[in-house]
């Protein structure tokens, strides 16, 4: 199934950035706390014959913890990890043999942020770190059936190597 690969390419995705900027995390049972302000970043993304969305998630703590600007905008923070976190999605679909186009993140915040549409909706996938929790919901669909093939070679910086501006 389509959301099922590709979520366990974000689920990896997600662990490997966070451990990149010091933040180790764990896949958590449930949900981060509904009380607190979320800082959410949203990206889609598409290709030929699939699209889909991004979500990445978590509270003030949890997010500036992994950030390397001391003080910096939790709101700008949240964008670019989810800038970064599609990238290594990306990565990882090339890989499989399915190129994808992204657009630019958008950030919102609030509290007990909740995903709602017909039909089947995937389900979030929920981290533990030190100083609170992280989300990540993706969402694909595809006109036909999406065929991912075996890991392909390509010509790219490591992951974390390379900032293009």
């Amino acid at each position: 199934m389509l959301n099922d690969g590709v979520a366990e390419m974000a689920r990896q995705a997600c662990v490997d950035l966070f451990a990149d900027y010091g933040v180790y995390l764990e896949p958590a049972p449930g949900t981060i706390s509904l009380g607190e302000v979320l800082f959410c970043g949203v990206i889609g993304f598409s290709g030929v014959g699939i699209r889909g969305s991004v979500v990445l998630a978590g509270s003030a703590a949890a997010v500036d913890q992994s950030n390397p600007v001391p003080g910096g905008s939790v709101r700008d923070w949240v964008g670019e990890l989810t800038n970064q976190l599609i990238g290594r999605i990306k990565n990882r679909l090339l890989r499989r043999g399915v190129e994808v186009y992204i657009t630019t993140p958008v950030v919102l915040r609030g509290r007990q942020l909740a995903l709602d549409a017909d039909g089947a909706i995937p389900t979030p996938m929920f981290f533990a770190g030190a100083r609170g929790g992280v989300a990540v919901w993706i969402d694909t669909d595809a006109d036909g059936e999406v065929t991912f093939c075996d890991d392909v070679e390509l010509d790219v910086a490591e992951e974390g190597s390379a900032l293009l501006f």
